[in-house]
């Protein structure tokens, strides 16, 4: 049986990789580093297998001995995935990721299909950091930039050198974006435009093309990317937190620990664990 992985993002939870099973039918785009690692490309595990190409040299990195993600420069380096028409079939959307950022400087696009010159008016949606570690969810049905659209959440949202979970989520019905971090609602755009503008921009990880054709290039590690072709509800954004590695596969039970490792596990009284574990 293969060994459990362990992800690196809180709470801490195995799952099984190499096992098989079905997969929800709204995943329109998965993104596991643990699937690549070592690679120079980043495989896209659901069932369109769009497989993201390096661009410049985002480098692997180990994470708690057993987890892995991708370090990005904020200068050059970045994900490109060629379009798919599934992309395109439908209005809905949620993306899903962790990020582990760096200070920032200026605006960077963590993931995006939105694109300026030399491809004008071709915006579908955007994550977006701001120099003030707030964030901007933008979406687009003409592909013209509308900033009615965006939902912008306040400053400092964003913790700098730890992993954050950041669910977007564009609901046509509802005519709304929804910018969710660590499991909490931290802005909602009402009033945005029910679609979402059918084109084939490729969607990049770590770049887009902002402000008239500036590059943005995001400065830190990149874990779990998933996009799905519906909106999620609330207790589905909380799920994928709890289960960030692998809600569409059965997890494995947690190895049993002590209730000292597992507050070490998290940072908590982890200098009077490290002491405990040298008298050993």
């Amino acid at each position: 049986m293969p060994r459990p992985i362990p992800h690196f993002g809180p709470p801490t939870v195995h799952f099984d990789l190499n096992t098989e099973s079905s997969q929800a039918t709204d995943l329109i785009g998965w993104w596991p580093p643990l699937a690549s690692r070592g690679m120079n490309t980043l495989r896209d595990r659901s069932s369109m297998s769009i497989h993201g190409a390096f661009v410049g040299n985002p480098t692997w990195q180990a994470i708690q001995q057993q987890g892995w993600c991708l370090d990005f420069n904020g200068a050059a380096d970045y994900i490109n995935c060629s379009d798919s028409p599934q992309w395109d079939a439908s209005d809905d959307l949620t993306v899903a990721l962790w990020v582990h950022p760096d200070a920032r400087v200026g605006f960077e696009t963590v993931a995006g299909r939105w694109d300026e010159p030399p491809n004008p008016n071709n915006r579908v949606w955007a994550i977006t950091f701001t120099n003030l570690d707030a964030i901007r969810f933008d979406t687009s049905d003409t592909g013209l930039f509308i900033g009615g659209n965006a939902a912008v959440t306040g400053n400092n949202v964003l913790t700098n050198g730890v992993w954050n979970h950041i669910v977007c989520v564009h609901d046509s019905g509802a005519t709304t974006n929804t910018v969710y971090v660590n499991g909490i609602s931290q802005a909602i755009a009402a009033g945005a435009t029910a679609g979402l503008l059918d084109t084939d921009i490729p969607l990049h990880l770590a770049h887009s093309i902002l402000f008239g054709g500036f590059a943005t290039f995001y400065d830190g590690r990149l874990g779990d990317v998933r996009i799905s072709n519906r909106p999620f509800a609330f207790p589905e954004v909380l799920d994928l937190l709890k289960q960030p590695w692998d809600l569409y596969k059965t997890p494995m039970v947690p190895r049993a620990r002590s209730p000292l490792a597992f507050l070490a596990e998290r940072g908590v009284l982890r200098g009077a664990w490290r002491g405990i574990m040298r008298g050993m």
